[in-house]
């Protein structure tokens, strides 16, 4: 009737992916920079509550808002990185940050 094993039997591949998908958005969605703090608690409680519709959610909506604002400040004013796009001063040869050659 009822077992130890039958508890983990609803455990299929899917819902182990879905976990999956759910622990990389939470970790991409802390790492990002664009975001604010608010910005950060918000989308990591969209996608505990939504699972894989938050997850879906937050890839099309959320991570092409933080990529675009990347995309408009490399394009505006200032020397960005070719190589990890942070913003380095005109005068440096190579990215603090990643250690790439810049070209001039």
């Amino acid at each position: 009737m009822f077992s130890c094993c039958g508890l983990f039997e609803g455990m299929s591949v899917l819902g182990i992916f879905g976990l999956i998908l759910v622990i990389w958005a939470i970790i991409d969605i802390v790492k990002q920079e664009r975001f604010t703090d608010l910005e950060k608690l918000i989308w990591v409680l969209i996608v505990i509550f939504f699972n894989i519709i938050g997850v879906i959610v937050y890839y099309f909506v959320g991570r092409t808002k933080a990529i675009d604002l990347e995309k408009i400040e490399n394009s505006l004013n200032g020397q960005y990185c070719p190589y990890c796009g942070k913003r380095i001063d005109k005068s440096f040869t190579y990215c603090p940050h990643c250690g790439g050659m810049i070209k001039k």
